[in-house]
């Protein structure tokens, strides 16, 4: 075997080598979107809340009967947020932007956003109602809407924080809030950091003033969600010089 034919072997070797190490490195970018592992992300709250309540079985598991029950059903009722306003509640489900989640733009792809609310929806669901799904009750999904207000770049970390804002006989309407941590710009860092000096005008002598010869009337405005007021009721504002 001559030299040029060796030579081309160990290059072969070497060539199948680099594409194992990329195909392989290919697979660990892309963990997030394996086969499952959606489904591990979204089921993960559901997963760590059945762990609670059977670490709570094997507790009680030499207890008596009348104990097991009043501790389940303690347990239970903790759960639940019971007298607390459900507008109070606010559920925020961390993320990050991994290369698998992103487009050619290097940002978050659109798409992922709905797949991200997934997540924090089932989360939230769970803190909310824990004891629903439990009973037999079921969630399906009426709608989406979404409006893109700024971008989440590749590899940025980032919350959804999910609470109700209203409902009627049949929906629950959600508002989820993507926030991501803000950067400052250098010029803002080296803004923040100087002291801002004062800077106040001079006051307008009075007799230089047309608005000092006119009495102050405020300006007031309310939504007009009260009765509706004849107009003899109330008085008209008018200005009078100041004396």
């Amino acid at each position: 075997m001559d030299a040029v034919t060796r030579r081309l072997l160990v290059l072969a070797s070497l060539g199948v080598r680099l594409l194992k190490y990329t195909a392989c490195l290919v697979f660990l970018v892309n963990l997030r979107s394996w086969p499952l592992s959606w489904h591990l992300r979204v089921f993960s709250p559901l997963i760590a809340l059945r762990l609670r309540l059977h670490l709570l079985r094997l507790r009680l598991l030499f207890k008596p009967r009348h104990v097991k029950q009043r501790a389940k059903a303690q347990w239970l009722a903790a759960l639940s947020p019971v007298g607390k306003s459900p507008f109070d509640v606010t559920v925020a489900w961390k993320g990050w932007a991994s290369p698998d989640d992103c487009d050619y733009n290097l940002h978050l792809s659109n798409s992922c956003y709905a797949k991200s609310l997934d997540s924090a929806r089932l989360a939230h669901v769970l803190k909310c109602f824990p004891t629903f799904f439990r009973a037999g009750g079921w969630m399906p999904l009426g709608g989406t809407h979404y409006t893109f207000l700024r971008e989440i770049p590749i590899l940025a970390r980032y919350e959804i924080r999910v609470r109700i804002v209203s409902w009627d006989n049949k929906w629950l309407f959600l508002v989820a809030h993507y926030v991501t941590k803000s950067k400052r710009s250098k010029t803002q860092k080296r803004a923040a950091k100087q002291p801002v000096a004062e800077h106040r005008l001079p006051p307008t002598p009075p007799e230089h003033d047309t608005r000092a010869q006119q009495a102050p009337v405020p300006l007031l405005h309310t939504p007009a969600t009260a009765t509706p007021q004849p107009a003899h009721a109330t008085p008209d504002a008018r200005c009078g010089s100041v004396r």
